[in-house]
């Protein structure tokens, strides 16, 4: 009872905002034209799941924070990207 206490809160909303970029970011088409940057958001997306799923919430929202950093930057890479070419 006394590990539940000192977990705190889940980090709902950062991992819901992670998941958003990530998404956003493939529709992007982000894994075609960040590659680096996507597998980096891709990898600390799913570290944070497997900590939130661990109750293990801090880290969790350190990974998911990470996540949606390296997804928002893969997605306006690939935004630039597009521009740089006329496609965008």
């Amino acid at each position: 009872m006394l590990l539940g206490a000192c977990v705190g809160p889940a980090p709902v909303q950062d991992y819901n905002l992670a998941y958003t970029a990530l998404s956003a970011a493939q529709s992007a088409e982000a894994p075609r034209h960040a590659p680096a940057y996507w597998s980096r958001a891709q990898k600390a997306y799913r570290l944070a799941v497997k900590q939130y799923k661990d109750r293990e919430y801090e880290k969790a929202l350190a990974s998911f924070k990470q996540a949606r950093l390296f997804a928002e930057r893969a997605e306006n890479y690939t935004a630039l990207k597009k521009m740089r070419e006329g496609g965008g």
